[in-house]
């Protein structure tokens, strides 16, 4: 008889499925908070290998910067060292932290090792996460190209022009040091502006359009005078030497110019004249019937092209871009 009761206790034992649920649960915690923790200690890490980058970069030009002045290997390792732990902080005091220099070839490798203690991953035996980072620095010696992109538009007056050129000016004489003519340094300019002053004694350089070859040298005009030609034909004007921007893909690079392709030619810059009538124009400095130009004529031809926006209406007036456009009034 007691037996039979143990045999039917283990059956309802075995059968009974209350609490399953909860054990389930107890156990899936445990790799629920590992997961979870483990997210938390990799991030940790990573702010940490971070950290580390740069304040390893700062140490690498420090000790390059040492050698470069002819430091020994000791000192540059002493400098970098210094630069290393001001901008760890608190990290370089209260963690370990090792540091290398070394100089192969005139290019200085910095490496730094450290391990960030785990909050969760203990769990899974993880007690601490390795961090490394690595830093490379070339010495001076080879030539070095810097470009300046300088805003110097309208924009930009006043305060802020003065500004800019301080800035640029000592960016300059840091580059160039105490020698102003270092053949190892070059420096550009490229303007950020709707043209450039090239200066008016270039006008015949080889680099400029003066026969007209680019795409753009006649926008804005009803026949193929080139903008010098125009120059010339005013009284008490000259080209003061601004070109306009190249035509597309040359307003991006630095192609050299070549007669053979027109577009990578300088077109130098012609604001033209805007129409006497219509909207109010400021740059309205010549009559729209001036120069060569004829009424009659313009009637003329104006009846012969018919209506349209170019053709204009049958009154014989010319529409306003077909004022801009005349070249006979220079």
């Amino acid at each position: 008889m007691l037996c039979d009761f143990a045999a039917g206790q283990s059956r309802r034992f075995v059968d009974d499925r209350r609490g399953s649920v909860l054990l389930l649960f107890s156990l899936s915690l445990v790799a629920i908070l590992a997961f979870t923790g483990g997210a938390i200690d990799f991030g940790n890490a990573h702010r940490m290998r971070s950290k580390l980058q740069n304040a390893l970069d700062a140490a690498a030009l420090a000790a390059g910067r040492e050698f470069d002045r002819g430091g020994s290997k000791t000192a540059a390792q002493e400098v970098a060292l210094r630069v290393f732990q001001a901008n760890m902080g608190a990290n370089a005091r209260s963690q370990s932290i090792t540091l290398n220099i070394a100089d192969s070839g005139g290019v200085i490798t910095a490496s730094a090792q450290t391990s960030v203690e785990t909050f969760f991953l203990g769990i899974l035996g993880m007690e601490a996460l390795p961090v490394g980072a690595t830093s490379q620095v070339t010495l001076a010696g080879g030539k070095m190209e810097v470009v300046l992109v300088l805003d110097n538009s309208g924009s930009m007056g006043g305060a802020r022009l003065r500004a800019l050129k301080r800035a640029a000016k000592q960016l300059t004489q840091t580059l160039f040091g105490a020698n102003p003519k270092h053949d190892a340094v070059r420096i550009g300019v490229v303007p950020f502006a709707a043209s450039v002053n090239v200066g008016p004694a270039n006008a015949n350089a080889s680099w400029m359009d003066t026969a007209g070859r680019s795409s753009i040298h006649f926008e804005n005009f009803d026949r193929p005078v080139t903008r010098f030609d125009l120059y010339r034909q005013l009284r008490g004007v000259r080209w003061e030497g601004c070109v306009e921007v190249r035509p597309s893909p040359h307003d991006v690079t630095d192609s050299t110019p070549t007669v053979s392709d027109g577009d990578s030619l300088f077109v130098p810059m012609f604001a033209p004249d805007e129409p006497d009538r219509g909207r109010s124009y400021s740059n309205n400095y010549l009559s729209d019937d001036g120069g060569t130009c004829s009424r009659n004529k313009r009637r003329g031809r104006r009846a012969r092209r018919g209506g349209g926006r170019r053709g204009g209406g049958g009154n014989g007036r010319l529409t306003e871009e077909q004022a801009q456009e005349r070249t006979c009034k220079y």
